[in-house]
């Protein structure tokens, strides 16, 4: 080999072993109630349908009369279930950035415990829902995802409302692969689509 070739193979070798050691994460975004838990609960399915191990907290919301009263957690790696948080009164002339939800903490430690990086190394794909404004005040999940990014080889799917991408890109530091709107028609066939290429 000469020196030109060799120079290009090592080249790409170094290049393809920085992008492994990069987090790979995809952010699930788009407006305030538009479906961004559905989309990841069903990409989460389909890739625990095709033998991936599948890892994280899911936090479907719970409505009455168009209103979002609370939400609860689910425990990917074993199914399970718990009340996690629901709407509380807020004080008058309360800041806009006061999040209007009562959490329980046995919820918060099961979420915690299942974010665990002990925990999620063996398993193919981490999903986190979501990283908002708590996070970004270093509260909620935000203790355990720095742990998380270190891991190498995995699959970060982040739920993330739009108007927060930026603040969650800039304080852990990553270069997303993809922003998936989940209010457009394509959300589930593209997001699909970046998970088979990320883990082939």
């Amino acid at each position: 080999m000469d020196n030109k070739n060799e120079n290009a193979s090592l080249n790409t070798s170094a290049e393809s072993m920085a992008s492994k050691r990069l987090p790979q994460v995809v952010l699930i975004s788009g407006p305030l109630h538009s479906g961004k838990t559905s989309l990841a609960s069903r990409i989460s399915q389909r890739l625990h349908n095709q033998g991936y191990r599948v890892s994280g907290i899911l936090a479907p919301g719970s409505w009455k009369n168009g209103v979002r009263t609370g939400f609860d957690l689910n425990v990917l790696q074993t199914g399970k279930t718990f009340f996690l948080a629901e709407r509380c009164s807020m004080p008058p002339h309360h800041s806009p950035n006061t999040v209007p939800f009562r959490f329980d903490e046995a919820a918060i430690n099961a979420g915690r415990d299942a974010l665990h990086p002990d925990i999620c190394r063996d398993f193919d794909v981490i999903f986190v829902d979501e990283v908002g404004r708590l996070e970004l005040k270093g509260l909620g999940w935000a203790p355990c995802l720095q742990p998380l990014l270190d891991l190498p080889d995995k699959l970060h799917i982040w739920i993330v409302r739009e108007t927060l991408v930026e603040s969650v890109c800039e304080i852990w530091n990553i270069r997303p692969l993809s922003v998936v709107n989940a209010a457009r028609p394509d959300a589930e066939d593209t997001l699909w689509q970046i998970c088979r290429r990320t883990l082939c």
